[in-house]
C-alpha cells in the first residue's frame, strides 16, 4: 500500500520531507580532531537539512573540553549537542 492508497490520510511528499529528522551519534574516545573534522563534514549538510542533528558523546577520555569549545566556536549549538560519559563503558 502505498501513500496514494491511502486517500485523505496521504502526507504529500513535500510535508513528509520537511518533518524528516536525522540524528548522528558520534561516540569519540581521545579523537577530539577526527570528531571535528566529522562535524565540520556534517555542517555543510545541516545548512541545508534543518532537521540534521548530532549527538557528539565523549567516553570519558578527556576530550571534553575541547570538543565543547570546538562546537561553540564553530557555532554549532543548534544541531549538536555534546553529552559527557563519566565512565567508559565500552
Amino acid at each position: 500500500m502505498t501513500s496514494r492508497d491511502h486517500g485523505a490520510f496521504a502526507t504529500p511528499r513535500s510535508a513528509r520531507i520537511r518533518h524528516t529528522m536525522v540524528t548522528v551519534v558520534i561516540v569519540n574516545w581521545r579523537s577530539a580532531a577526527l570528531t571535528v573534522a566529522c562535524l565540520r563534514s556534517l555542517a555543510t549538510e545541516a545548512v541545508g537539512f534543518p532537521g540534521l542533528r548530532a549527538v557528539v558523546v565523549d567516553n570519558a577520555s578527556g576530550d571534553g573540553e575541547a570538543l565543547r569549545q570546538a562546537i561553540r566556536d564553530s557555532g554549532w549549538e543548534g544541531w549538536v549537542s555534546l553529552r559527557i560519559a563519566e565512565r567508559n563503558g565500552g
